[in-house]
C-alpha cells in the first residue's frame, strides 16, 4: 500500500501537479483561473489536474516546449576552391592543351581564364543552393510553431471550457 502511495506522488510530482514547488497548470499554460465559488487551492489544484486529462483527451495534444526550429543543412566545403580553385585546374588543363596544339603558354590562358569562370559559377550555384536550404528550414519552423499554436489554442480552450463548467472563471 505504501509502495502505491509513493508511485503516485512521484507520478504527481513529476507531471507538476504536486510539490511545494511546482506551479498550477493554469500558469504552466498561461492561462488565468479564479475559483469563482470560493473553491480551495487544493480543490482548484485537483479540477486543473483533472480538467488538464480532460482536455488531452478531448484535443489529443499534450503541451509541451515549443518545437525547436529546424537547422539548415550544414554548409558543405567546395571541392573546386571556386574561383582560384578553378583557375589552377583550367591552367594545368590548358597547359596540356596547348603543349599538343605547340603553345603552351597561350593554352594555360585560355584555360586559366575558362577554370576562373567555371570556378565561379560552380561558387555561386553552391551559394544559391545553400540560401534554398536555409529559406526551406525557416519556412518549415514557421509551419511547425503555426502548428503547434494551433494546437495549444485547441487545448487552452478545452482546458477553459472544463474549468468553467466546474465554477471558475478564465480568462485567456
Amino acid at each position: 500500500m505504501n509502495g502505491r502511495i509513493l508511485i503516485v506522488t512521484l507520478g504527481l510530482m513529476a507531471s507538476g501537479i504536486a510539490g511545494a514547488d511546482t506551479q498550477p497548470i493554469s500558469q504552466g499554460l498561461n492561462v488565468m483561473v479564479y475559483p469563482a465559488k470560493n473553491q480551495t487551492s487544493s480543490k482548484q489544484a485537483a479540477d486543473e489536474h483533472d480538467c488538464y486529462n480532460w482536455a488531452q483527451g478531448q484535443t489529443g495534444f499534450t503541451p509541451g516546449p515549443p518545437p525547436a526550429p529546424a537547422s539548415p543543412p550544414p554548409q558543405q566545403a567546395s571541392s573546386g576552391g571556386g574561383a582560384a580553385g578553378g583557375a589552377v585546374k583550367g591552367a594545368v588543363a590548358g597547359v596540356a592543351i596547348g603543349a599538343v596544339a605547340g603553345d603552351a603558354g597561350k593554352g594555360a590562358a585560355i584555360g586559366a581564364t575558362t577554370g576562373v569562370l567555371a570556378g565561379a559559377h560552380r561558387a555561386r550555384k553552391a551559394q544559391e543552393q545553400q540560401a534554398a536550404q536555409a529559406q526551406q528550414a525557416q519556412q518549415t519552423t514557421a509551419t511547425n510553431q503555426a502548428a503547434y499554436n494551433e494546437h495549444l489554442g485547441t487545448f487552452k480552450k478545452a482546458f477553459g471550457v472544463c474549468m468553467q463548467g466546474r465554477n471558475y472563471t478564465v480568462s485567456q
